[in-house]
């Protein structure tokens, strides 16, 4: 095993569950005019996945 395949596995997958996909679209639709890091901030994921929603 590659040092890259032991980050991966222990990575956490939490921006990509439905609890907070669905949370995070609830909050873009309340307010469309929140920057990625309040987002981030609000649904508690890191900056970078908030900018998939």
């Amino acid at each position: 095993t590659s040092i890259e395949d032991s980050d991966k596995s222990e990575r956490s997958s939490t921006s990509t569950d439905d609890d907070h996909v669905e949370k995070a679209r609830a909050v873009i639709c309340e307010n469309r005019r929140l920057t990625v890091l309040e987002v981030s901030e609000e649904v508690g994921i890191c900056k970078i996945r908030a900018t998939r929603f």
